[in-house]
């Protein structure tokens, strides 16, 4: 990880730092800090991802939902999107791309509820019930989603924190 620089914005006025300066270091360090704290959520969340990948391509190949209109290249364009999220997790570590791959793990999950309890299904494809393909992709989305908005809320939190305090001599007049 790289170091992280002390800011040293000065008044015009004094030889004392910017109060602004000590807010956004202390937002980046917490970034970082962050960051290592994530890694073992990211991890899991990522191999969650490969798990959704991989239930989507067993079932596109194996199970012939290939030849299912619309429903077969969604199940394709799942399994790719998933491996791609996987490798962002680990390699961004970012929160806002741990935020994006638990919003892809609930939107899979949603079109999947919807298959079931729609009445004509999902885009004319109906799930006759929750098999072991069913049970183990919502294992793994919900697992996803868990993991990885855990892995984003120590970032945002201290970052939220550290921006919303106003600093020493620095506060609002009311």
């Amino acid at each position: 990880m790289p170091e992280i620089l002390e800011l040293s914005v000065m008044t015009a006025s004094t030889s004392r730092p910017h109060p602004s300066a000590s807010r956004a270091s202390r937002v980046a360090r917490a970034l970082v800090a962050g960051r290592r704290a994530a890694l073992p959520w990211r991890l899991a969340g990522a191999a969650l991802l490969l798990l959704v990948s991989g239930v989507h391509l067993y079932l596109y190949a194996a199970e012939e939902y290939h030849f299912i209109p619309t429903v077969g290249p969604l199940f394709m364009m799942t399994a790719v999107v998933a491996v791609v999220l996987a490798v962002a997790v680990v390699t961004v570590q970012r929160p806002i791309v741990d935020i994006v791959g638990a919003l892809f793990a609930l939107s899979v999950l949603g079109g999947y509820l919807l298959t079931l309890y729609l009445p004509d299904g999902l885009f004319l494809f109906k799930e006759p019930g929750i098999y072991y393909s069913g049970g183990l992709s919502i294992f793994a989305e919900v697992g996803t989603a868990v993991t990885l908005l855990a892995a984003a809320a120590p970032s945002l939190i201290e970052a939220w924190r550290g921006t919303g305090r106003a600093a020493d001599g620095d506060r609002p007049a009311r």
